[in-house]
């Protein structure tokens, strides 16, 4: 059953992205707010929302984002994912520095993780490369 529900959540999680690919905000918005009633403990669906937020410009995805924090560093098997969905939503809103806060915290509490050592380099990089 447990397996069903991991499955069905990746499944749900990839049609959200796909339908914020397409530039389907409110659509993405609609299907989110049903992801969010089934499964209201997930930082990814959390992420998912700011995201569209933050696609379309609205600076309220960062505090989805920051009311978010115990829940994204709750679930150590999405942490890649959630905080690669979070590093994009901090380059869209220039925010640069809360994305290597968020990659040095998790690298200090995850060792050894190369999932989220690239995303802290990355995210150095980017960040060199604006200065």
């Amino acid at each position: 059953m447990l397996l069903f529900f991991v499955i069905d959540e990746e499944n749900s999680n990839q049609q959200a992205k796909d339908l914020i690919e397409s530039r389907l905000f409110i659509e993405a918005l609609k299907f989110i707010k049903k992801l969010e009633s089934d499964y209201p403990s997930s930082a990814l669906v959390l992420v998912l929302k700011a995201l569209v937020y933050a696609r379309t410009g609205h600076v309220v995805a960062l505090s989805i984002c920051l009311d978010a924090k115990e829940k994204i560093f709750a679930d150590k098997s999405v942490l890649p994912d959630v905080l690669n969905i979070f590093q994009t939503i901090c380059q869209l809103l220039e925010r640069n520095d809360l994305a290597i806060t968020f990659y040095e915290y998790s690298c200090a509490e995850v060792s050894n993780d190369l999932g989220l050592m690239l995303g802290l380099f990355q995210c150095y990089a980017r960040e060199s490369l604006s200065a």
